[in-house]
């Protein structure tokens, strides 16, 4: 080969080294671009990671709070509960009692009946005392449940209200 042909070779050979060396540089330029977005990414990820885990963290310290004070009311209203059952236990088993010895009290009324007319007439009054009886026991009953179904409903209802609330004040936040 010439002098001339080795020249023209070496010519072309660097052409198309610089060719190559520009297509690298292009390529390190295109990943550096690439490696550059993913990190602005990742840093915005990061930050709204970071807001989120914030937000996160407020709502589950929240979502906590609210849990503990409902427990509390719920034990509030179950002592409450208990303390009203108690006494209308108490209640019922005085009216059992009061009511046994006025039954026993009829027994004798008409064990000393002497008379059919007289019997039937004490089994009249029986009947009509006992049914008076049982409709003031019976009012007596209903109005000690329903106060204490609203009184040991109260704390309850209370924190609800007060979950409802801050619920509503987050969401509107």
């Amino acid at each position: 080969m010439s002098q001339e042909g080795s020249v023209k070779k070496a010519s072309e050979s660097g052409k198309s080294e610089g060719k190559n060396i520009n297509d690298t540089n292009e390529i390190r330029v295109k990943q550096n671009n690439i490696k550059s977005h993913k990190m602005e990414k990742t840093m915005a990820q990061k930050n709204t990671t970071a807001f989120d885990n914030q937000a996160f963290d407020k709502f589950a310290k929240e979502a906590a709070d609210i849990g503990r004070e409902y427990s509390e009311a719920c034990v509030k209203s179950s002592t409450i509960f208990m303390k009203g059952f108690e006494d209308i236990i108490t209640t019922v088993m005085s009216i059992a009692q009061s009511s046994a010895e006025r039954q026993a009290q009829f027994a004798k009324e008409a064990m000393s009946s002497k008379t059919i007319n007289e019997f039937a007439e004490v089994q009249n009054k029986i009947a009509r005392a006992n049914f008076d009886d049982m409709v003031a026991n019976a009012t007596k009953i209903t109005e000690l449940s329903t106060k204490l179904l609203t009184e040991s409903a109260e704390p309850v209802n209370e924190q609800l209200g007060k979950a409802i609330k801050k619920a509503s004040e987050s969401m509107a936040a």
